[in-house]
């Protein structure tokens, strides 16, 4: 559901929505969890088929990169206030 507004051009909120990806992220690869890890890897995939946005897209190949070099994790960039959004719209 947080992908759709992402993707909604008329969402007001699309940084708050976004930031909350790449917060998701971030969470999911620090915890090692492998399965968690899984399921998010399932979940881009899945997503990857439908998304529109630039942001969208964005967040997809950024966080694949992350589940694949999780060494890189940045908190600036996957927690809360993440250099990855746009907050002025």
């Amino acid at each position: 559901m947080i992908c759709t507004f992402v993707d909604d051009k008329n969402c007001k909120h699309i940084p708050f929505f976004l930031s909350s990806l790449y917060v998701f992220t971030g969470d999911i690869v620090r915890s090692e969890d492998i399965q968690e890890i899984e399921k998010l890897k399932m979940l881009l995939d899945k997503v990857t088929i439908s998304a529109e946005s630039e942001e969208l897209t964005n967040w997809i190949n950024r966080s694949k990169g992350l589940i694949k070099q999780p060494n890189t994790y940045n908190y600036a960039y996957w927690g809360l206030g993440s250099k990855y959004v746009k907050w002025e719209r």
